[in-house]
């Protein structure tokens, strides 16, 4: 704890902030308004017992006054400066649902007392119901996304950060918190609904909350956060715009394309060697619409980010969004290639229609995405045509397995790469190549062998050539290392040596 407190207050500059507010229902002070109607008596009983009487004796209410305001008794129970005491734990005997709000609210106030210290600044706390008239004077907002325990959603949550959106005035930042887990993963589609711009919006789980050291460290990072929240709202705009009108002058590039320059783009994208024109239109295309929608005016909001430093990540784990997550996935792959099959120019029945066409970072996964393969082959070694190249049926095609992880499981230690930012659905994946299990199939009988191993051939993708011939680069290495002779004990200790002597 120690040293998460000396590396929290290193960081960065203690956060600067005049006012924070915070809204949740647990901020509001616990009435027998939210006790449930059939078990009032039964706790207002317990309020005469002579344990909970000395337990609230300790917190400044004697007997008179919890008879005289028995609201302001049981809120004094959720008071974080002590202890929870006997009448909390006796609470549970008359109304579980009553212990229950009292922890939540002293958790809550809990975490109001840490980031007012942490803050060093005003720190008002607001149910869902209070006025909002004066919210645009604080910096940061945090907003519960379950603002009453009969929440079925966070559409209340979504209307009131509306609100603070529609009274927004500067780098005022819109926090969303929650103790349930789930949310980090809708944050995205909360943000839309209340149309909050993406740089002036964050997450943080309550459960990241629970210590002082972690609640300074947050403030630090929307500290450091606000003060870019204005350069990165601008590159975003330029981003929307660029994109609209890269889309509008792509469209009109297209149309003033004739045949003969088709067939010219043919004839320059190795054509001979079997490249098919689809392909390389499509490569093609997607470059001009990259270069016109990055490389024009975005130029001057990108020296503005390009400036920017965030000195340390979140402190407490997180997996990236899905938004992030589809950025790296496209990235990293070319998406949806469809399924495996002969050469786009070879007809049904010719001698080259069973030879299946495959190229330098092809992935397929099984159905239930436990297993991975990749073809590792060079380019030219798999290219083949319908006329002037004939394929090698039996060209020993490189195939290299690997296990699609969860990012947030940590990687085997047998892992000898990985390939992060795979997408799947919601949920994003790590593939861990082990270069131990690689092997070479002919490649007339890839299909079967493929088949026969499970993985799905009606889809898959494919690796940039970046990360492919990393990859592959990779492999070379580790098969053509210089190690000693030794028994299969001794060799993990070779390998962990960062250099070996020859013999």
């Amino acid at each position: 704890m120690t040293d998460n407190l000396a590396v929290a207050e290193a960081a960065a500059p203690a956060a600067v902030f005049t006012a924070i507010a915070m809204i949740d229902d647990d901020l509001q002070p616990l009435t027998f308004k939210r006790v449930p109607e059939d078990q009032r008596a039964a706790v207002m009983e317990l309020l005469k017992d002579a344990d909970v009487l000395e337990d609230l004796a300790a917190r400044g209410m004697n007997s008179e006054a919890v008879a005289a305001d028995p609201d302001a008794a049981i809120d004094a129970l959720t008071d974080p400066a002590l202890e929870l005491g006997l009448a909390y734990a006796k609470m549970r005997d008359v109304s579980e649902t009553t212990q229950v709000l009292i922890e939540r609210r002293r958790t809550m106030r809990q975490i109001a007392s840490s980031i007012r210290s942490g803050g060093g600044c005003e720190v008002i706390e607001l149910g869902p119901d209070d006025s909002l008239t004066d919210i645009a004077r604080f910096d940061l907002v945090f907003i519960d996304y379950y603002l009453d325990e009969k929440s079925a959603d966070g559409s209340r949550a979504e209307a009131i950060a509306g609100q603070v959106r529609d009274r927004k005035e500067g780098s005022q930042q819109i926090v969303l918190m929650s103790t349930k887990e789930g949310v980090r993963a809708i944050r995205a589609e909360f943000r839309k609904i209340a149309r909050i711009e993406a740089a002036s919006f964050a997450f943080v789980s309550k459960m990241d909350l629970d210590e002082d050291w972690k609640v300074k460290a947050h403030l630090e990072m929307l500290a450091r956060g606000m003060q870019h929240s204005g350069a990165l709202g601008e590159y975003i705009d330029a981003v929307k715009k660029g994109a609209k009108a890269a889309a509008k002058a792509l469209a009109a590039t297209v149309d003033d394309l004739d045949i003969g320059d088709f067939a010219y783009i043919q004839r320059i994208a190795l054509h001979a060697d079997g490249h098919p024109l689809g392909d390389y239109l499509s490569w093609l295309l997607s470059s001009q619409l990259t270069a016109m929608a990055f490389e024009t005016d975005l130029r001057t909001q990108q020296a503005a980010v390009d400036r920017m430093e965030f000195a340390d990540g979140p402190l407490s784990p997180t997996e990236p969004s899905v938004a992030v997550a589809a950025l790296y996935h496209n990235a990293l792959f070319a998406r949806n290639l469809g399924p495996l099959g002969g050469h786009p120019r070879a007809e049904v029945g010719s001698e080259f229609a069973d030879v299946p066409f495959v190229q330098l970072g092809d992935v397929f996964l099984n159905e239930d995405r436990s297993r991975s393969v990749v073809v590792l082959s060079p380019d030219c070694d798999l290219a083949f045509s319908t006329h002037g190249r004939p394929p090698e049926r039996d060209l020993g095609v490189i195939l290299l397995f690997g296990d699609p992880n969860a990012v947030t499981e940590p990687a085997a230690k047998d892992t000898d790469s990985s390939t992060e930012g795979l997408l799947h659905g919601a949920e994003v994946y790590r593939i861990d190549w082990r270069f131990n299990t690689f092997r070479t199939v002919r490649l007339g009988e890839l299909t079967n062998f493929l088949v026969e191993e499970g993985f799905d051939l009606t889809n898959r993708d494919r690796l940039r050539p970046i990360y492919s011939l990393k990859l592959q680069q990779e492999l070379s290495s580790h098969l053509t290392r210089v190690g000693p002779p030794g028994n299969a004990a001794d060799r993990s200790s070779y390998e962990e040596q960062d250099t070996v002597s020859l013999p």
